[in-house]
């Protein structure tokens, strides 16, 4: 299913939480026209890398594991098992409890964050509940970026750590250790 169609079955109290979590401020009430805007926003390529990248650990990889998932989708009871449950609320107890504020745990942010949704579908034991990723917005998220930055630069030779002892070993020590291994010497 896609993006639009995702959040164009949301009540606008779910839809301005969502629009929250990625910095935008709907100009609408209406639900559809709200999910018009954040559809654009949210498969914006810059806007799902930031948004991607300010993920906390545990949800980054409950999303990928979703993402690597075929069709990008997986029983909302291995979900709940792996992530927690996502608890789903109308817009009465969604302003009451303001979930999206004290996630239960990692499915709970992605889909308060708009990245998951929840679906019910045939499988072979009938009708079942499903956790996904909306198709266009997996396409468009970061899957190949890692999180974790390199250091291209060499390390600054003046540091104090710089200065020190390549060997803890004194010189007695290490000049043993030289004639015990490496014997002609």
């Amino acid at each position: 299913m896609n993006l639009l169609k995702t959040l164009q079955g949301y009540d606008i109290e779910l839809l301005e939480i969502i629009a929250d979590r990625w910095d935008v401020d709907l100009a609408s009430r209406d639900p559809k026209e709200a999910a018009k805007q954040l559809v654009s926003v949210m498969l914006a390529p810059e806007n799902a890398t930031r948004e991607w990248e300010r993920l906390e650990d545990d949800a980054y990889n409950a999303l990928q594991s979703l993402l690597t998932a075929p069709e990008a989708r997986r029983p909302l009871a291995m979900v709940a098992r792996l992530y927690q449950d996502i608890r789903q609320m109308g817009p009465e107890l969604l302003k009451k409890e303001k979930p999206h504020l004290n996630p239960l745990g990692a499915a709970e942010k992605l889909y308060y964050h708009g990245f998951v949704s929840v679906t019910y579908d045939q499988a072979q034991t009938g009708t079942q509940a499903f956790a996904y990723v909306p198709t266009d917005l997996a396409t468009v998220l970061p899957t190949r970026k890692t999180r974790y930055a390199l250091t291209t630069t060499p390390p600054n030779p003046t540091s104090p750590r710089a200065k020190r002892q390549p060997c803890t070993l004194s010189r007695r020590s290490a000049a043993k250790h030289t004639a015990r291994y490496r014997p002609g010497r």
